[in-house]
């Protein structure tokens, strides 16, 4: 589990932003492993005189593997051997099961090997323990592998995370699988509390416990001073953007035209009225150039007026977010000298105007101050952004 953020995020009350994260799912294998060898031995008494006393049974798997053995029956009745010595009549066949654990598929061979007490008898019928005879199957049962296992386990897997909004995962695989999705992180509406986001990847196999992996990231909340977003930020986080970007709410701080709010217009207008042709007049008829919206996107193209308009815009919505404007405001007010000239000039009163003409460096003084703020170099500093306000929208 990774995302392409680590934090701590700096966001403002009510500021939205995009996490985007990555799941890799990795299928090691298919690898062989748990080999094991098992079967049956059976030892069969034929001598027709008297029972045979058998004191132990073994079965080894070459090179030198002990195999247990378990389960043991004489003519389907269970018996207690080999723990103790078991006594095989005339005509009995004793029956057990042997298990061995090997480190590999190599080819070995099985022997088995029952060990009888012998008995020297005398002429009362008195037996005399006389040492032992081993038995063994003749020739060694050969131990190979076919390439198909015989059991294959975790072959599948289920991946699921703790977020369950859209692309992220809730399945099972059987293959290497990467999933990617964008999870989009809050700081609450009038909240001041710092946070954390985890998010939590869990694959649970087949026939294992499951596995997690865990991407956590700090976000400091920026109260009661605020921070700052880019102009960037702003024009790209509004409904109107087709880029991707979520929606910010502050937006409608402006007006409830939000950003179709008048730009120094005469109606409609956001802070106050000014020289330029109206907005339209409901929401949802984008034709003004002096929209927010608009006004955002024109290309400045040597026009001081729109360079400072888009720093100014996206200042006041900092300060209407709860960034501590003191550091534009104090002790000369820009705010207030950018808005006195919006109400006075529009931008064909500074088309054509190059070089060191007063008003023009006038214009591009304060658009650089507003700019710094905007940008976290001055005042309150900058919010955390996410990649969207990089974006470019054609309109």
């Amino acid at each position: 589990k990774s995302a392409n953020q680590t934090g701590p995020l700096n966001l403002a009350p009510g500021e939205t932003f995009l996490v985007d994260y990555t799941i890799t799912v990795s299928k090691i294998g298919p690898t062989d492993s748990d080999w094991h060898v098992t079967g049956s031995i059976t030892v069969t008494h034929d001598n027709t005189t008297r029972g045979a006393l058998l004191s132990d049974l073994g079965d080894v798997v070459s090179p030198a593997i002990s195999a247990s053995i378990h389960d043991c029956e004489v003519d389907g009745t269970p018996v207690d051997f080999p723990a103790s010595e078991l006594t095989l009549d005339v005509g009995e066949t004793l029956t057990c099961e042997y298990d061995a654990v090997l480190p590999d598929a190599s080819s070995r061979t099985n022997t088995a090997t029952a060990t009888q007490q012998n008995h020297s008898y005398d002429k009362d019928g008195v037996g005399t323990q006389t040492g032992t005879t081993l038995w063994s199957n003749a020739v060694p049962e050969p131990v190979t592998f076919s390439s198909t296992p015989a059991n294959e386990t975790d072959e599948c897997a289920t991946v699921s995370d703790t977020y369950t909004g859209e692309g992220a995962p809730d399945e099972e695989t059987c293959a290497s699988k990467t999933y990617d999705y964008t999870r989009a992180v809050l700081a609450p509406e009038g909240s001041c509390t710092d946070f954390t986001v985890d998010n939590t990847a869990t694959v649970t196999p087949d026939d294992d416990p499951p596995e997690s992996d865990n991407w956590s990231i700090p976000v400091d909340v920026r109260c009661p001073e605020g921070c700052t977003l880019t102009l960037g930020y702003w024009k790209t986080h509004n409904p109107t953007f087709t880029g991707g970007a979520p929606p910010d709410g502050n937006w409608l701080n402006v007006t409830p035209f939000a950003e179709w709010s008048g730009f120094f217009t005469q109606s409609n207008s956001y802070p106050t009225t000014g020289p330029n042709t109206p907005s339209p007049t409901a929401p949802g008829t984008p034709t003004d150039a002096f929209s927010w919206f608009n006004v955002f996107w024109t290309a400045p193209k040597g026009n001081a007026y729109y360079n400072l308009a888009q720093q100014y815009m996206a200042a006041k919505l900092n300060i209407l977010n709860g960034a501590d404007p003191s550091a534009i405001t104090t002790p000369t007010d820009l705010i207030a000298q950018a808005e006195g000239y919006f109400s006075q000039y529009k931008p064909a009163d500074l088309f054509g105007l190059k070089g060191s003409f007063t008003l023009r460096q006038n214009f591009i003084s304060l658009a650089g101050t507003l700019g710094q703020y905007n940008e976290g170099l001055i005042g309150p500093g900058h919010c955390s952004e996410d990649g969207t306000a990089t974006l470019q929208v054609t309109k």
